[in-house]
């Protein structure tokens, strides 16, 4: 079964209690039309992992199915047009390229998390 979004949430907050318990966490586990939650977190540089369901729309399989969110574009084709950048530390210490993929063709097969 894996890591669910909420155990991923639990766990990240209880790692960074062990220097600050000012944190909390917040959990969407249906990320459709929910991109201005994801652009909230990174404009407030707040940690967030992104959970697949083991394929984007691109066809490439995500195997850990949890990467690491770390910016967005919204200059797309057309009005809405979002696109999320990610680290996947998938293949090791030299998977260090950022990848992306487009939020409309996948949000209805991600769930997000972030702490604050």
């Amino acid at each position: 079964m894996g890591t669910t979004i909420s155990m991923w949430a639990s766990g990240s907050l209880e790692h960074v209690f062990h220097t600050s318990n000012a944190w909390t966490y917040n959990i969407v586990t249906d990320a459709e039309g929910n991109g201005s939650k994801f652009i909230s977190a990174i404009n407030n540089n707040n940690p967030v992992a992104v959970r697949f369901d083991l394929f984007d729309s691109g066809g490439s399989t995500i195997t850990y199915h949890f990467v690491c969110g770390i910016g967005y574009n919204k200059n797309g084709s057309y009005t809405g047009d979002l696109h999320i950048a990610y680290k996947d530390p998938d293949n090791g210490a030299n998977n260090t390229a950022t990848h992306w993929f487009d939020w409309t063709d996948d949000d209805q097969d991600i769930d997000f998390a972030w702490l604050s």
